[in-house]
């Protein structure tokens, strides 16, 4: 069984050079947690810049943040993924 495990830390957060990372980009940190506007309306709050956030919404993280998870996912070490990752377990598998 292929485990993953991902732990935000403040540091990692700073080393990777995310701004915030608890605020999310749209919408807001306490309920109703909505990311939406009625149509023709500036109801939405969107971010300045959503890559310099670990949040799209209260619920899922931004496009730079998966980018960052797929890579671990696929390349990363023990820690990232175990018994190995997705790119060991293909190369078991069919290399």
């Amino acid at each position: 069984m292929l485990q993953i495990r991902i732990s935000w830390t403040e540091s990692w957060i700073c080393v990777v050079g995310f701004e915030e990372a608890l605020d999310p980009c749209c919408g807001g940190s306490f309920p109703p947690f909505l990311c939406m506007g009625v149509a023709n309306s500036s109801s939405a709050t969107l971010c300045e810049d959503r890559s310099k956030y670990v949040f799209w919404d209260a619920f899922h993280p931004t496009e730079a943040v998966n980018f960052i998870v797929a890579g671990r996912i696929v390349d990363g070490g023990a820690a990232d993924a175990s018994p190995v990752n997705v790119r060991a377990l293909f190369q078991r598998r069919y290399g």
